[in-house]
């Protein structure tokens, strides 16, 4: 188990360099260098173009993992083909977005957004490519390598967004350092992820059948996370600037995202684990990766959402100053909100590797279009806390599906007991930190502090054991 647990690991610190990453750059892009109104375009306009990037992300790259762990002889042709193919698929793309720039425009209500959106479509010409990458180093188990073009991604895409707007160049920089990250990375990882040569006649037409579910998953997981945003910039009724509100969404919504982000390198790992499992029929092994990783899931989700909860006006002041004050009005519902994207992310990749990945699409499109209806009623009524209400209800039906899938398909999802205990001890952690609220760069020692006691009240009541921090020690030796 060593070795999967230290993929997890080295995965999960890619994940905390991206989530250091996109707070570095919202910190300075929104503290610093842009005015909210900037922000707010800029918010939008990212949001747009990385629905299709992401689902490019997670479904490509799931794809190529899973036919590359079940058939390693024939990972040259499925590297080589679907490079060919996603190389088509860029331009494409590209050319779509570009069309439809107007036309977006107009459904936000703001022609001044329609040429940063052109110019974000040239990250559809290279993202497409990076994709096929990981998934080659996913898919050979080579998670180091895997975690370290994720670093090199986002850093060097913090550098040049950042380089480009102190250049002067404001929202179109920012924009354009998006772009050449994904190139830069393209070129750097398509000489890194060469394989061994092999002369088999490969059929890629299962992978991409496989995959297409898959992406348009991805496609509506992503619109939702950003559906809240478009609802707020175009539904708005509030005297404030729309662009204002649409900054502090945007805000509220990257801090409550972090712990589903930071998750998403269980699901990257536990998917080919899964496959692997299923195709030996090894039933027994998958319940044990299926219970252990929910499990783990939920104790990371219960601490953090227990924090964000009940400090999210001191939390989004220290980080991005009063003048985003709004942001911490939907953060409560939105930090329960991705408690269950988070879970469904998890539990759609066991499905998807159990050759079922029309289910997980099908669970997301109801989600999403549950949510762009209560969007169209309640943003209107409750603005920002309307988008995070839409999200919350939504999301929540969205997991209640796929659990009862998985608890059926597989029987095993997690112990009563294991759930209740980790309740039991983030509602602790949340009862101090609403009780005796903290502001300023003490929340920091005192989230370390609530992180010992829950790490305590877990271990007294027996859902902590040497087990646990024998796999801890794994992951980080």
């Amino acid at each position: 188990m060593s070795s999967i647990e230290r993929g997890t690991f080295l995965l999960f610190v890619s994940n905390i360099v991206f989530f250091a990453c996109s707070f570095l750059l919202y910190l300075i892009l929104g503290r610093f260098l842009l005015s909210p109104e900037q922000f707010g375009v800029f918010a939008v306009v990212i949001s747009l173009v990385s629905i299709i990037t992401t689902s490019m992300t997670v479904g490509i790259q799931q794809a190529v993992s899973k036919f590359i762990a079940a058939n390693e002889e024939d990972a040259f042709l499925i590297r080589k083909k679907m490079l060919f193919f996603q190389f088509c698929l860029g331009i494409v793309l590209f050319a779509i977005y570009f069309t439809l720039a107007d036309f977006m425009g107009f459904v936000l209500k703001d022609a001044g957004i329609v040429p940063f959106l052109r110019l974000s479509s040239l990250v559809l010409l290279f993202h497409p490519m990076l994709c096929v990458i990981n998934g080659v180093f996913n898919g050979l188990k080579k998670f180091p390598r895997l975690a370290f073009f994720g670093i090199f991604y986002n850093a060097f895409k913090l550098a040049a967004m950042i380089l480009l707007v102190l250049a002067g160049f404001a929202v179109a920089g920012a924009v354009l350092g998006f772009v050449l990250a994904s190139l830069v990375t393209v070129l750097f990882g398509f000489f890194f992820s060469a394989v061994k040569k092999s002369k088999s006649g490969l059929d890629i037409r299962p992978l991409l059948f496989f995959a297409l579910p898959l992406v348009s998953s991805a496609f509506l997981l992503n619109l939702f996370q950003s559906l809240g945003l478009f609802a707020v910039k175009a539904l708005s009724v509030s005297s404030i600037n729309v662009d204002v509100l649409a900054g502090n969404f945007s805000i509220s919504v990257t801090v409550a995202s972090v712990p589903a982000a930071l998750l998403l390198s269980v699901s990257t790992v536990v998917l080919p684990l899964v496959a692997g499992a299923l195709q030996k029929n090894d039933l027994k092994k998958t319940r044990v990766y299926i219970k252990e990783s929910v499990r783990y899931s939920l104790l990371f989700l219960g601490f953090s959402t227990a924090i964000l909860a009940a400090s999210s006006k001191q939390l989004i002041e220290l980080i991005f100053s009063e003048k985003y004050s709004f942001a911490a009005e939907p953060m409560v519902l939105l930090s329960l909100a991705f408690v269950f994207f988070a879970l469904f992310q998890l539990l759609s990749a066991i499905i998807a590797a159990a050759d079922r990945s029309r289910l997980p699409l099908l669970f997301i499109a109801i989600s999403v279009a549950l949510c762009w209806i209560l969007n169209i009623f309640l943003v209107p009524l409750l603005s920002l806390q309307g988008a995070a209400l839409s999200a919350l209800f939504s999301m929540l039906v969205g997991f209640l599906l796929s659990a009862a899938f998985v608890a059926k398909k597989f029987g095993s999802l997690i112990s009563i007991k294991a759930f209740f205990r980790i309740i039991l001890a983030s509602a602790i952690v949340f009862l101090v930190l609403f009780l005796f609220p903290v502001s300023g760069l003490i929340l920091i020692p005192f989230y370390a502090g609530l992180l010992g006691l829950y790490a305590i009240i877990l271990f007294i009541s027996r859902e902590l054991s040497q087990k646990d921090f024998a796999v801890f020690g794994n992951m980080v030796k």
